[in-house]
């Protein structure tokens, strides 16, 4: 597979394991630092571009100063999450470390190694309340400004709910994805497979490698595949365990209908990144002959952009292509979920009772369809301006 640009290459090369560059001739930098910010990787790129001569100094002294800063942030974050863990425990609600600064701690042996935004939990269904509570109680507010009520009309239309507090956020998740557009992992049985892990001197639960894997692929797809961040996480959990027992992996995939997600997630770390793999699922990326199609799109268009593509990804024809040869039952429900699943923005809009909470689902389409129209009106503006 082609990478888009020589700047795409560099920094392609500077996340895998054998990294080696030394042709940095003809980059843009600017382009270059986009994409690193927009990729969520500065603190792995820094540690390999800081101390290269051939690289520009201002280019060195900004990833050198965004390395810092994320340390810093995510030495806050864990501070945080240590407090939140701690109250729910006291509690007596269990939590399970969703990627964060624990993933990075155990991937990459240091919380400042990975670019983080969030505390993510993943709690039970009946514990979200509780868990609510007890965020509110240390200080937490409702990140998206609901009263109670509109909120508890939403959760249970929703798989995840966020609170901040002082610039930390808190993302409350209760399912893995979406329900409306993605079958998702038996979260009961997740629970039957958690390993502990030492984080500050503190035992957490985190997932087995091969639950990891999978829902780490199944994260990527959820959004895309366009972060590269995604993959180099996926990189660094198989370079740890070369000896995944991917018959696991296989049913885990099969059981969540997301074997496709899988199967992409791989392709794309397998080509780009250099991630080895197993000849069986070699075997399976190239019997799914649509499987290297959306990688190479992915690759080629959204990793090279500069800005969000979600507008791309919204669009009808690129649903149906990274869903062409699935199922016509999993292909419906992604497509479905991902034009009318609901929003917060459509609970922002106006507000039904709780009793009457369904029909946010009748009333989605149409706010949809006055989206499109509104911004398909825009696009011929343009056009004719142009």
């Amino acid at each position: 597979m082609e990478v888009g640009s020589s700047e795409l290459g560099l920094l392609l090369a500077c996340l895998r394991e054998d990294c080696e560059f030394s042709q940095v001739e003809s980059i843009d930098w600017d382009y270059f630092l986009d994409l690193v910010d927009w990729h969520g990787v500065g603190p792995g790129v820094a540690s390999l571009i800081i101390g290269n001569s051939a690289v520009p100094p201002r280019v060195v002294d900004c990833l050198r100063n965004c390395a810092r800063m994320n340390a810093m942030k995510n030495l806050r974050i864990s501070a945080e999450f240590m407090r939140v863990s701690a109250a729910l425990v006291s509690s007596g609600i269990s939590s399970i470390a969703y990627k964060g600064v624990v993933l990075s701690q155990y991937l990459y042996g240091s919380t400042g190694q990975r670019s983080v935004s969030d505390i993510d939990l993943i709690i039970r269904p009946e514990d979200v309340l509780e868990t609510i509570t007890c965020l509110e109680e240390l200080g937490f507010e409702d990140g998206y400004g609901l009263s109670a009520p509109e909120r508890r009309s939403i959760l249970g239309h929703f798989f995840e709910y966020g609170f901040a507090r002082d610039g930390v956020a808190v993302d409350l998740h209760w399912r893995v994805v979406q329900h409306v557009a993605w079958p998702s992992l038996d979260t009961e049985k997740m629970r039957n497979e958690l390993v502990p892990f030492q984080f500050y001197g503190e035992q957490v639960q985190v997932f087995s490698p091969e639950w990891m894997l999978v829902i780490l692929c199944i994260h990527a797809a959820q959004h895309e595949w366009t972060h590269l961040k995604m993959f180099a996480d996926i990189a660094k959990l198989l370079s740890k365990h070369p000896e995944l027992e991917w018959q696991v992996v296989e049913g885990l995939a099969a059981d969540s209908h997301s074997r496709r997600s899988l199967l992409v997630s791989l392709s794309l770390a397998h080509s780009h990144l250099g991630v080895s793999l197993p000849t069986q699922m070699l075997k399976a990326i190239d019997d799914d002959g649509h499987v290297d199609q959306i990688a190479d799109r992915v690759s080629s268009q959204f990793w090279t952009s500069r800005t969000d593509p979600t507008s791309e990804q919204n669009d009808w024809r690129w649903m149906l292509f990274r869903t062409q040869g699935e199922h016509w039952i999993d292909r419906l429900r992604y497509m479905g979920g991902m034009a009318f699943g609901l929003r917060i923005s459509d609970f922002r809009a106006f507000s039904i009772p709780r009793a009457l909470a369904w029909m946010y689902y009748l009333v989605r389409p149409f706010r949809v369809g006055f989206v499109r129209l509104k911004r398909s009106a825009i696009s011929r503006k343009l056009k004719s301006v142009v």
